[in-house]
C-alpha cells in the first residue's frame, strides 16, 4: 500500500533519473517559460543534472525563478536557488551577493 507519505517521497525523485532532490544540493527553480520548454508536464521534477541535460547547457543565475519576498539570503534570489548556487557555484553566488 502507497501510504501519503511515501507518495510526498516519491515526488521528490527525479522523473528523469530517479535520484533523490533536496533543497539545498540539487533543487532549482526555474522560470516558468523555461521550465515549459523543458519539461513533459507543469508537475515534473528533475534534478539539477538533468534540468542542464535537458537544457543542453548549464543552469544560469537568469534562468532562477523569482518570487518577491522570499529573498532570505541577501542575493535576491529565492532560498533553494541561493542555496543551490552557494554549494554548486560558489563564486557566482559570492559576485551575486556582493552585486547587491
Amino acid at each position: 500500500m502507497v501510504t501519503k507519505e511515501l507518495k510526498d517521497r516519491l515526488a521528490l525523485l527525479c522523473d528523469d533519473c530517479s535520484i533523490e532532490i533536496f533543497v539545498d544540493e540539487n533543487m532549482v527553480m526555474l522560470k516558468d517559460e523555461l521550465w515549459t520548454e523543458i519539461s513533459d508536464k507543469h508537475e515534473d521534477s528533475y534534478c539539477d543534472c538533468c534540468i542542464e541535460k535537458r537544457m543542453g547547457r548549464q543552469i544560469e543565475v537568469d534562468d532562477f525563478k523569482s518570487i518577491s519576498g522570499m529573498d532570505m539570503t541577501g542575493t535576491g534570489l529565492i532560498p533553494c536557488n541561493a542555496f543551490w548556487l552557494y554549494y554548486k557555484r560558489p563564486e557566482e553566488f559570492l559576485k551575486l551577493k556582493n552585486k547587491l
